[in-house]
């Protein structure tokens, strides 16, 4: 019995492992998460009145305070057209 436990953590850690390494590879060579600006890029966004010192800025104040408990509970509860107004089937 122990040889199956530790044939399914074996088994386990290597998919696991192995969807860890994908994740990194993809993200990592993937255009669509970006790479580095060429000089033509950096030279027209530096027209740019957000780009300062080689950084886009927000334009407007932008706070990250999220409360989840309300925002759960939005989603949960009170839901506008949550439910059909007639029978679907």
């Amino acid at each position: 019995m122990k040889k199956v436990f530790k044939m399914i953590g074996i088994t386990l850690s290597v998919i696991i492992g192995l969807i860890v390494i994908s994740t990194i590879l993809f993200i990592s060579y993937s255009p669509q998460f970006g790479k580095n600006i060429t000089k033509e890029q950096r030279k027209e966004y530096s027209k740019l009145e957000n780009f300062k010192n080689g950084k886009f800025s927000n334009q407007h104040l932008s706070p990250m305070t999220v409360n989840y408990w309300k925002l759960i509970k939005e989603w949960t509860r009170k839901a506008p057209n949550r439910n059909p107004n007639k029978n679907i089937l």
